[in-house]
């Protein structure tokens, strides 16, 4: 009696190990970094949301992995291992791909455009939105999107400005 105990208890341990094995869960068969150097913003939720959809979509084949914070280094070493193919995404403003191609600094002309409504008009453009995602191809990078964020508020001024207007309080 106690062979067959043993008997049907090694077989149904080895029954449930075959199941277990089974259903295992797999690890993802492509992994994709997303590198920021920002934390808790857009760029960093977009590539949360990214590994939601895309972990459904390929059943788990295919995961995005977010390091915001700058955790795979600072810009340039990010965008460094975008080209060298050991970061495979990276989302930031437009004048940071300037050490890959210095075109991109004219992102950063204060009052390029009037406001985000026209930027996006701007950007949307076919012709222009091409261009500008094919612009560093040539240094081993592909354009996948362009996004305005935020506004960029630019403020200089030759002496400190002091004083009140709008209810705001200037000073340098």
């Amino acid at each position: 009696m106690k062979t067959n105990t043993r008997y049907a208890l090694t077989s149904l341990l080895l029954a449930a190990a075959f199941v277990a094995a089974a259903t295992t869960a797999r690890a993802a068969e492509y992994t994709i970094k997303w590198g920021l150097v920002t934390r808790g913003d857009m760029q960093h939720k977009y590539g949360e949301k990214l590994n939601e959809v895309l972990q459904k979509a390929t059943n788990g084949r295919v995961e995005v992995k977010t390091f915001p914070g700058g955790q795979l280094g600072s810009p340039a070493a990010i965008l460094e291992g975008v080209q060298l193919g050991t970061i495979e995404a990276y989302a930031i403003p437009a004048d940071f791909y300037t050490g890959a191609d210095p075109r991109f600094g004219l992102f950063s002309i204060p009052f390029l455009f009037r406001d985000t409504k026209h930027a996006n008009k701007t950007l949307a453009d076919p012709e222009l939105n091409a261009y500008i995602l094919n612009m560093a191809e040539s240094k081993g990078l592909v354009g996948v999107g362009i996004r305005v964020a935020a506004e960029s508020m630019y403020f200089g001024a030759k002496k400190p400005l002091k004083g009140t207007s709008n209810n705001s309080v200037f000073a340098a």
